[in-house]
């Protein structure tokens, strides 16, 4: 997978993602189209951290299994 440069996005096609990350989380719309964002600048994987899910995750976990 090549590297995206942010430049090379056409303005049209980053407002529709942008649009569609809006529609699709409703809050938190700016958190979600940085982090897309800062993931499509990468050639592959690139780390992200949820600080919330990372908290909040096992505990969520834990009352599931209740």
């Amino acid at each position: 997978m090549k590297h995206v440069d942010m430049q090379q996005i056409q303005p049209e096609t980053a407002d529709r993602l942008n649009g569609l990350i809006g529609e699709f989380v409703g809050q938190g719309q700016a958190y979600y189209q940085k982090t897309f964002a800062y993931m499509m600048q990468a050639p592959g994987y690139r780390f992200t951290l949820n600080k919330a899910a990372a908290v909040l995750g096992p505990i969520w976990f834990g009352a599931r299994g209740l």
